[in-house]
């Protein structure tokens, strides 16, 4: 029975505590003056007062650069590419390239390979292979 009076005791103070909080009390002159202010009110100090020539106008997608603290439009001055088509690479991506001379061109073997197909594994991946003496066969057929 004590247990049960140690902790309707432990209640009532918590209750009692709980209440406390929930009041709040403040004095009266803060009290007034948090109601009056404005929820937040920034601070007249801290506004920046920028006149309307050192705005950004220039949209986010238009290439800019600063030049002697000026924002202005990249013009690309210069003009570093001769064209600007001459060095798009048109050869599709399963076709092998090399570059000579600096020019993306398709790779020819020039009778390096004896055959071009005579390296090909044709075995399916799901079946276990092996290699010996450099030539690919499937595993167990005795070799």
């Amino acid at each position: 029975m004590s247990a049960f009076k140690s902790a309707l005791l432990f209640l009532a103070l918590a209750f009692a505590f709980l209440g406390l909080v929930a009041a709040h009390p403040m004095p009266m002159p803060m009290r007034h003056e948090l109601e009056s202010r404005a929820p937040l009110a920034v601070i007249p100090a801290y506004i920046k007062r920028a006149d309307s020539s050192n705005i950004n106008t220039i949209p986010a997608q238009t290439p800019t650069k600063g030049a002697n603290g000026e924002i202005s439009e990249y013009t690309g001055s210069g003009n570093k590419r001769a064209d600007a088509n001459a060095n798009i690479n048109t050869i599709p991506a399963q076709v092998a390239t090399s570059g000579t001379n600096g020019a993306i061109v398709e790779y020819h073997n020039n009778g390096k390979r004896a055959s071009a197909n005579a390296n090909v594994n044709t075995i399916p991946a799901q079946t276990p292979t092996k290699g010996v003496n450099g030539e690919i066969s499937e595993y167990g057929t005795g070799n």
